[in-house]
């Protein structure tokens, strides 16, 4: 089970994750979120972190974005929105640089079992990116577990589903949930769930 940080907006929020054993780095470059960043502000960040991939945080207003991305640093995720229209989404991972990459699209409890699976199916590398209050959101997805990435909406919700026995999810992505109140990363919650998601 992989963990993914969400929306990094800075330097050390960054390290952290990389020294706590985070496996990807997530940055938004998301027009109209307040956690958006440029390429060159999350290559500075980057090119300081050693070991987790880069994940880019995109919508269909910054999919050109991608392209300065790509001439600039090297990324191992995109995450999109998973309503995109179908000729985006083709187009998108139809790039040499996205070829062979997870690709999590993020997803809404409430869709149709046919969508989703229509959705794995199709892309050999497609994840759902999920966010849940706790297991049973999450029952519906047991039996493709390893293409869901869960992003609970408290830690101590994540914290109680990796002791439970509930099918593992191929990771575990944390985002605002973890924030204290100036938007950066409470690494006393944060190390309290890290805790529990290392034993």
């Amino acid at each position: 089970m992989k963990l993914l940080a969400l929306s990094l907006t800075n330097l050390q929020d960054a390290r952290y994750c990389a020294a706590a054993g985070f496996d990807y780095l997530g940055f938004s470059l998301e027009r109209g979120s307040m956690r958006k960043l440029s390429v060159p502000m999350i290559w500075n960040i980057v090119q300081w972190t050693n070991g987790p991939e880069t994940a880019l945080q995109l919508n269909i207003d910054s999919l050109e974005e991608l392209d300065e991305a790509e001439t600039t640093f090297p990324f191992g995720v995109v995450i999109l929105d998973g309503n995109l229209p179908d000729d985006v989404i083709h187009e998108l991972l139809e790039r040499p640089s996205v070829q062979g990459k997870p690709v999590l699209f993020t997803w809404g409890i409430e869709s149709p079992r046919s969508d989703w699976e229509t959705l794995i199916e199709e892309y050999e590398n497609a994840f759902l990116l999920i966010t849940a209050d706790d297991e049973d959101d999450l029952t519906p997805y047991w039996e493709d577990m390893e293409h869901i990435v869960v992003h609970f909406s408290d830690l101590e919700a994540a914290a109680r589903y990796v002791q439970s026995d509930c099918p593992r999810p191929y990771a575990i992505a944390i985002g605002a949930e973890a924030n204290d109140a100036d938007g950066l990363l409470d690494y006393t919650a944060v190390d309290d769930f890290m805790e529990v998601f290392l034993r």
